[in-house]
């Protein structure tokens, strides 16, 4: 998550030290004020700071010419600081909940995939395969997200076998980032860093059953 916020000069220093350096940030001063970048917020730091800001934007709103405690010291709550503290606020409201929501697909109208080579599982590259639409119902049950991955995903152990386009009725395309996980579902991502289960055909392997899969379709052998 990246955000980039300018705010007025009336606004502590040290608020923006303290914030920033919570946050993994860079700070800047320019002409208008203090400028705050905030990168790959962790969930720690977004629960840390939602109540503290949450309780500052609504002193902000009810009460602006009165002194309110603010991170590090008492600052002034100026309307110029209104859009600061909503914007933060509604920043890290949706950071606290995206993790946990299990994604859902909008109408299809076509799957197509890409397959990474991974010699390590004997997978040779493809560039672009198809799903034919016969197909399409039983190669969703491998990567529709099922519940949240509960395993820590290591890039040298849980090998990115491809991604998977899921291209919309509505011209939108869905991709999904599919990791092996051994004799379990693959783990099937939007970001790269929330992961969840695929679902299972009987097959114990989820990732390599969706290679298969791909390589079937691609040789026209399924």
């Amino acid at each position: 998550m990246k955000v980039s916020y300018q705010v007025g000069p009336s606004l502590g220093p040290r608020v923006m030290r303290v914030v920033g350096q919570l946050a993994s940030r860079s700070v800047h001063r320019g002409s208008t004020g203090l400028g705050i970048e905030l990168r790959e917020i962790s969930k720690g730091i977004l629960l840390f700071l939602f109540p503290t800001l949450a309780k500052i934007t609504l002193n902000t709103m009810l009460m602006p010419n009165k002194m309110q405690k603010g991170v590090g010291k008492s600052v002034s709550m100026t309307k110029s600081m209104r859009p600061f503290f909503l914007g933060m606020l509604l920043v890290l409201s949706g950071g606290c909940s995206a993790s946990k929501t299990i994604p859902t697909f909008a109408p299809i109208s076509k799957i197509s995939a890409r397959i990474y080579s991974v010699p390590e599982l004997g997978i040779t590259p493809v560039n672009n395969v198809e799903v034919p639409n016969e197909q399409k119902s039983l190669f969703l049950i491998l990567i529709t997200p099922t519940k949240l991955c509960d395993n820590k995903i290591k890039n040298e152990m849980h090998y990115h076998v491809a991604d998977v386009y899921i291209h919309h009725i509505d011209g939108t395309i869905t991709t999904l980032i599919v990791r092996w996980m051994g004799h379990n579902p693959a783990a099937v991502s939007l970001d790269d860093r929330v992961y969840f289960w695929g679902g299972m055909d009987g097959f114990p392997d989820g990732a390599f059953r969706i290679i298969r899969f791909l390589f079937s379709y691609k040789n026209n052998t399924f």
